[in-house]
């Protein structure tokens, strides 16, 4: 759940980033300028023909798909779509795992965590830079799982409805916190953002500052 107090964000300084570690913080200034964009375009997110077919498509497969369909989106620039299937991959695989007789938490647990963090760090950063169309996605997932509870799915199981319904409650009260405490978390995600920015251009700038053969040093450790 969205935390109310206290900057979430947690960085690792370095001495010296890696030129891999620079082109993932350059993804981030872009994903910083996209968000801009579209909110001086005063965008408002919703779901599309497109991206409910494909979501459709996903439901027939294991819920690593919607995580990996996020990923190629956020490749793309396409934050809010990537954002809608982060949130529904999450939706979809913490109900596969609560109902998976086989679930082994070094095996599915392991990998929906280690694609929780890899894929939701970017997403949320944006997301945050729009509380409104943050609170439509997750409303949109939310919906969209209601229109497919009970169908054959990939997930479809009997007598797990209680699980599935408390899944549902909790995107609801998720979409309700923010609501009712913009106030307090628009400050508080505007504050992580400028330490993001403000680290990605210092280490930027350190990068660029190295010499030749420093940067060889860095890329052979």
């Amino acid at each position: 759940m969205i935390k109310k107090i206290g900057v979430i964000i947690v960085i690792v300084f370095f001495s010296f980033v890696s030129k891999a570690q620079i082109e993932q913080l350059q993804q981030y200034q872009r994903l910083f300028t996209v968000a801009d964009s579209f909110n001086r375009a005063h965008y408002t997110f919703s779901s599309d023909s497109s991206l409910l077919t494909r979501a459709h498509s996903l439901d027939q497969l294991h819920p690593s798909g919607f995580f990996d369909a996020a990923i190629q989106l956020l490749v793309e620039a396409r934050y809010y779509d990537a954002a809608f299937f982060y949130y529904l991959g999450k939706f979809r695989f913490i109900y596969y795992n609560a109902i998976n007789p086989h679930y082994q938490a070094s095996g599915d647990g392991a990998l929906f965590s280690s694609l929780s963090y890899i894929v939701g760090e970017p997403i949320d950063f944006f997301l945050k830079t729009n509380s409104n169309n943050f609170i439509l996605v997750i409303k949109e997932v939310q919906h969209y799982c209601v229109s497919t509870q009970g169908k054959k799915n990939y997930f479809k199981k009997d007598n797990f409805n209680e699980i599935y319904e408390g899944l549902l409650s909790q995107y609801s009260k998720m979409a309700e916190d923010i609501q009712q405490h913009q106030q307090t978390f628009e400050p508080i995600w505007k504050m992580e953002r400028n330490l993001m920015e403000e680290y990605i251009c210092t280490e930027i700038q350190k990068y660029q500052n190295l010499t030749p053969e420093q940067r060889a040093e860095l890329k052979s450790n």
